[in-house]
């Protein structure tokens, strides 16, 4: 039997609030009409069920977790262009799939990304 996605999420905000990563009021996930705006912005059809879930259950504040990361909504908006940006600023080092996701960056430094893998 398969552990549905959004157990996973639980269990890790469980573990932010006993570690003192994030208190109850600190977890604040997306809607449904905000994950597909990010989907939009993106360019994507897909994501990765896990990740929806964790965008609906954390998505916009997860106390310290992502402490000097942007992986928040705030930030995602228009990440895919920043990411593409940079790759340009670094000589190209490869092409960023039209159908990747980039969901999480720091700053200038490195980018984090889902292809399309279904």
């Amino acid at each position: 039997m398969q552990i549905p996605p959004t157990v996973y999420i639980e269990n890790l905000c469980d573990k932010l609030i006993a570690s003192h990563v994030a208190e109850p009021h600190e977890i604040v996930g997306c809607t449904e009409a905000e994950i597909e705006t990010l989907m939009t912005d993106q360019g994507v059809t897909f994501l990765p069920e896990l990740y929806r879930q964790f965008l609906l259950i954390l998505g916009k504040q997860s106390g310290l977790l992502f402490q000097g990361t942007d992986a928040q909504y705030k930030y995602l908006m228009g990440m895919k262009e920043a990411a593409v940006e940079l790759l340009q600023e670094n000589g190209k080092p490869f092409d960023l799939p039209a159908d990747a996701f980039v969901f999480s960056d720091a700053p200038r430094l490195y980018i984090f990304l889902f292809p399309n893998w279904r």
